[in-house]
């Protein structure tokens, strides 16, 4: 393991600074601020730091709202769907997904997108409905307890179960505990 160089404390031209993050003596490197001896100070002082003072103001779109003016941001969220951002001040925005947008941010409904696609926003690909019916639609598994009972009591396992539901063996195995069925032990397959 190589030995890390020590950090000089003082700069060519006689200069000396204290780490905003450790509090020791070190040289600024020459282009630099000079707040921080290395990076990892940097991070530990950053992160201490309040969220709010770091943070950008996002806030949803709601229904009736006015739309700001511009051309909105088009980014794609964590789940897969594209979200759309307006800037409305100095580090303040507004945001929406695209999908709910297209379909005037329909109040106690969802967005369904036809082709599973969630990025695809096109009209005639988005349908309107309320959640009950969305929800039933993408997990049926969590209404069917007494299909996914016969099916296991039949003599089907978990997993041909999870196949068939597209889903995976773990929520077949909860919905049959909870419809209070008992799992068969497990048998290894013999070749």
């Amino acid at each position: 393991m190589a030995r890390r160089k020590p950090t000089p404390t003082i700069d060519e031209l006689g200069n000396e600074r204290t780490c905003e993050g450790c509090g020791r003596a070190f040289a600024p490197v020459s282009g630099s601020q000079g707040r921080f001896c290395q990076r990892s100070c940097w991070y530990a002082w950053r992160s201490a730091q309040p969220s709010q003072a770091r943070a950008r103001h996002i806030r949803e779109m709601v229904s009736g709202a006015a739309v700001p003016p511009g051309q909105p941001g088009r980014y794609p969220d964590r789940a897969g769907y594209v979200r759309l951002r307006w800037r409305v001040g100095a580090c303040e925005y507004v945001e929406c997904r695209e999908h709910r947008f297209i379909h005037g941010l329909p109040v106690g409904q969802h967005v369904h997108h036809l082709n599973g696609i969630k990025h695809d926003n096109r009209p005639e690909n988005l349908e309107q409905m309320p959640p009950g019916d969305h929800a039933r639609l993408h997990h049926p598994s969590r209404f069917d307890q007494a299909e996914i009972a016969r099916l296991y009591r039949s003599g089907l396992t978990m997993q041909q179960i999870a196949e068939q539901f597209g889903t995976h063996s773990g929520r077949i195995s909860r919905v049959l505990k909870a419809a209070g069925v008992q799992a068969r032990p497990y048998q290894q397959k013999t070749s």
